[in-house]
C-alpha cells in the first residue's frame, strides 16, 4: 500500500474489519518512519499489532499525507524504524493460496519475485485504466470522459517493477482494477441500510 491518498487506507480498514478476511501481513511503499508509526497505530486499534509490517525504503522522504493525520484526533505521529523488509514479508507469508492485494507501486512484489522463490495464487492490483471504448457513457466519471488511456501512479511510479510483475509466470491469476473504477463510489442510504443490517 501507499499513503499519498485515502484509498489504500480505506482498503486496509475494510480488510482489517471483514469477518472472513484472514489478513496475514501488510507492506507499504516506500515505508518511511512516519508511515510505519501511523500503520502500527491503526493495526493496534484493531487489535492486530501481531501483523508483520514490511517496507521497501525506510530512508525515503516522508510519505504520509495530511489526510491520514486528520483521521485520529489525538494521535501524534512519531517515527518508528521497527519494521521488516517488504520482500521478506511477502516471501514468508504468501503461498499458492494467497490473494495478494496491491494498492501501491509494485516495488516490494518485484523485489520478492527477483529472488526466484516467490509464489502466490492471485494478484489483485489497483492500477490500469478502462477508457471510453470499454466503460459505457452512463458509468464514466466526468474527469475521465473522452479518454481511452490514462497513466496511473501504481503502475507508472516504477515501470521496471511493474514489468517484472507482469512478466512473472508463477502467479496463477492477475487482476487489475482500473483507475476510473477505483476513483468512483456509489454509496446511498439503501447501501448504508444493507450494511447496517448485515452487521447485526
Amino acid at each position: 500500500m501507499e499513503t499519498n491518498d485515502p484509498d489504500d487506507f480505506i482498503t486496509l480498514l475494510f480488510l482489517l474489519g471483514h469477518p472472513i478476511v484472514h489478513l496475514k501481513a501488510v507492506t507499504v511503499v516506500p515505508g518511511t518512519p512516519d508511515q510505519i508509526d501511523f500503520l502500527r497505530y491503526v493495526l493496534d486499534r484493531f487489535g492486530r499489532n501481531d501483523l508483520p509490517l514490511g517496507v521497501f525504503d525506510m530512508n525515503a522522504k516522508p510519505a504520509l499525507s495530511k489526510f491520514h493525520l486528520k483521521i485520529y484526533d489525538n494521535m501524534s505521529i512519531k517515527e518508528s524504524r521497527e519494521v521488516l523488509d517488504g520482500s521478506d514479508v511477502l516471501l514468508t507469508y504468501c503461498d499458492e493460496k494467497t490473494i495478494l492485494i496491491c494498492g501501491g507501486p509494485l516495488k516490494n512484489v518485484a523485489k520478492a519475485i527477483q529472488t526466484g522463490r516467490f509464489k502466490f495464487g492471485r494478484l489483485v492490483v489497483q492500477g490500469g485504466f478502462a477508457g471510453d471504448n470499454i466503460v459505457p457513457k452512463e458509468k464514466r466519471l466526468s474527469k475521465f470522459n473522452g479518454r481511452i488511456t490514462c497513466p496511473t501512479f501504481n503502475l507508472g511510479a516504477d515501470i521496471k517493477a511493474t514489468k517484472i510483475v507482469l512478466d512473472y509466470n508463477d502467479i496463477k491469476e492477475k487482476y487489475f482494477v482500473s483507475k476510473n473504477v477505483c476513483h468512483g463510489v456509489l454509496y446511498t442510504k439503501d447501501t448504508h441500510k444493507k450494511l447496517e443490517k448485515n452487521q447485526r
